[in-house]
């Protein structure tokens, strides 16, 4: 159905939304770090992004807690990719968080711990309209 870079640097997550994405019949592509997530994205032109919004910035490094908006911002400023749909999953989903997601140029919110129902649900919202 879709190219989907998941851009999520814990391996059980990652599993998880891999095995569930390709079930549903989209290619999956992986990014675990701001830089390769903001590199891969350029190259490959997805058709969404799943984005963890704390990420490490490159291999090695500690979480960057806002590693993902800066990823969002990065592929905004880019006329190349600034269309793509943007959905961000965070365990922080207070209504200042969500706002603050939607302020960097995040398309839609999902909650961790994910509800696979609305994740799929959301994520056909944004490639099917």
């Amino acid at each position: 159905m879709a190219r989907i870079v998941v851009v999520e640097d814990a391996d059980a997550n990652v599993e998880i939304l891999t095995r569930l994405l390709t079930r549903s019949g989209h290619e999956v592509i992986v990014a675990g770090t701001r830089d390769a997530a903001v590199e891969t994205i350029r190259q490959e032109k997805p058709a969404l992004v799943l984005m963890d919004i704390g990420i490490p910035n490159s291999d090695g490094d500690e979480v960057n807690m806002m590693g993902g908006l800066e990823v969002t911002e990065a592929v905004r400023a880019d006329q190349h990719t600034a269309g793509i749909p943007i959905i961000a999953t965070s365990a922080s989903a207070m209504p200042d968080d969500k706002q603050r997601f939607r302020d960097a140029g995040c398309n839609d919110i999902v909650s961790k711990p994910y509800d696979f129902t609305e994740l799929l649900e959301t994520i056909n919202k944004h490639i099917s309209g």
